[in-house]
């Protein structure tokens, strides 16, 4: 119970980003043993992040102990069982050491080198080249949204012109409501879907969705207010997603194919140089 009291201890120093290590003069814990193998509290302190509470803390190091415990006993086994040849890893290692420094160093390249400004040409050339796989998983619009008092004047006109999609009748529809203090919304004329309308408007996404079936125009009425709503383009689900919708994903697939390119180029470089400087040597005959 007392090492467990000053294990929880030292758990709350390293949420506090301090750790007294061994070299510092503060005697090392043993956390878990089996045979003669040991594990110590300061050899997993950076699992732990900054903060955790002391219940969240004891829980991590039992997962991490329980993981450590699983792999070592299995490798117990394979020591026992294994033949020698089955048992040399050398090179399996000596693969992954390679890989993981490849892969670090390639990391720290790409984020010395990598541009992250995208022009909007760029941004548009990308769209149109791979539009096929930006495909709607559900229906979006370019709406407006319209409230106005039930007994406020011209409100046949301002039915008509919610009702179309013509920017110069959005022009008037808009002038026209702030004549007479109506809300009039064309959401920036940004795409949004069906969940998005049902927030911030009077109707509901099962309104919205049934409104595409039919004829894209959606009116209703309270005790004091006249909502419309009208969907001025619609595009289905299974349609190409417009741009706009879908600026994020073509920008990180832009910045992918960048990272990529880094890499690739510094690949050729380090080959080409080797092969230059006489370092890399291939005997193989054409």
């Amino acid at each position: 119970m007392k090492k467990t009291s000053h294990i929880v201890g030292l758990l709350c120093m390293m949420s506090c980003s301090f750790f007294p290590t061994k070299q510092q003069g503060t005697k090392d814990i043993v956390v878990a043993e089996i045979d003669d193998k040991k594990l110590f509290l300061s050899e997993i302190s950076t699992i732990f992040p900054t903060g955790i509470n002391k219940k969240d803390s004891i829980e991590l190091l039992k997962k991490y102990i329980n993981t450590w415990a699983r792999q070592y006993l299995i490798a117990a086994k394979a020591e026992m069982y294994l033949d020698k040849e089955q048992k040399n890893v050398g090179r399996e290692l000596e693969e992954y050491r390679l890989s993981l420094l490849s892969y670090r160093y390639e990391n720290h390249y790409v984020e010395q080198k990598i541009d992250t400004v995208i022009s909007q040409e760029e941004m548009e050339l990308f769209y149109e080249q791979h539009a096929e796989t930006f495909p709607l998983t559900a229906p979006c619009v370019q709406a407006t949204y319209v409230k106005i008092r039930k007994d406020a004047p011209g409100t046949a006109t301002i039915r008509r012109y919610a009702r179309t999609a013509k920017d110069e009748n959005m022009r008037k529809l808009d002038s026209l409501c702030t004549k007479i203090e109506a809300m009039c919304e064309f959401f920036n004329d940004q795409w949004v879907d069906m969940n998005f309308l049902a927030q911030k408007t009077a109707f509901t996404a099962e309104q919205c969705n049934q409104s595409l079936k039919e004829n894209g125009y959606l009116e209703m009425a309270d005790e004091q207010s006249l909502y419309l709503l009208n969907f001025r383009t619609i595009k289905k689900e299974g349609d190409v997603a417009p741009l706009a919708h879908v600026r994020d994903a073509v920008a990180n697939l832009i910045i992918g194919k960048r990272k990529r390119d880094l890499i690739k180029n510094l690949e050729n470089s380090a080959y080409n140089e080797a092969l230059d400087y006489k370092r890399l040597k291939i005997y193989i005959d054409e």
